[in-house]
């Protein structure tokens, strides 16, 4: 007895041709049975293959997520490096300007304080000669503070009336072309303050010196 679906089929009852018939339908069967084995094969392979993808996907959208988050981050921290980087330079710069300020200030207190400590001292006169015929030599004694010197000669111990003055950078200095006499001679240092204003010393004694 063959079963095909509902059909029942007494084989040994069946003339050849029948049989034939039979076989063929058998035949049929089994090639309907292989092929709903392959489609479902090959769906559940489909089945398969779709998951894959969309796992794919799904992963490939969470990376794109990261990527786009590490990204955003990088961007965040590379402007706060940047700002910070310009706040640095300008807190540099501030601090320089601040530094260059104080340094014209005290350079300016320096320069008046050494004017007033140069005006409440009287210079001193360190030698005065003739060293020859008509001249007199005047050497003052130096001072550090001072940015040059005055000398004066003069025929008149009080200095009224025609005297000669020299200003020069030099802690000495030679009177020349004077008639053979007595002579009266003196000299202050002077510098400037941070205005740019001359500012003497007192004078020193006055000395006398006879030209050869």
């Amino acid at each position: 007895m063959i079963a095909l679906g509902e059909e029942r089929y007494d084989y040994a009852s069946l003339t050849f041709p029948e049989r034939d018939g039979c076989i063929n339908d058998i035949r049929k069967a089994i090639q309907s049975l292989a092929a709903a084995d392959v489609i479902r094969e090959a769906n559940k392979i489909a089945a398969e293959a779709q998951a894959a993808a969309d796992e794919a996907r799904e992963i490939e959208k969470a990376a794109q997520a990261d990527a786009a988050k590490a990204a955003a981050e990088a961007a965040e921290k590379e402007k706060a490096a940047e700002k910070a980087r310009l706040a640095a330079e300008k807190a540099q710069k501030e601090a320089e300007a601040a530094e260059k300020r104080i340094a014209q200030k005290a350079k300016k207190l320096e320069k008046d304080f050494n004017a007033f400590s140069l005006s409440r001292k009287a210079m001193a006169v360190k030698a005065a000669k003739s060293p020859s015929k008509g001249k007199v030599k005047i050497t003052a004694k130096k001072n550090k503070l001072a940015y040059g010197y005055h000398f004066q000669l003069s025929t008149n111990k009080k200095f009224k009336g025609s005297k000669r003055s020299k200003f020069t950078r030099n802690a000495s200095y030679t009177f020349g072309s004077l008639k053979k006499k007595t002579y009266y001679i003196r000299v202050r240092s002077y510098t400037s303050d941070s205005r740019g204003i001359r500012v003497y010393s007192k004078w020193s004694k006055v000395k006398k010196v006879r030209t050869k």
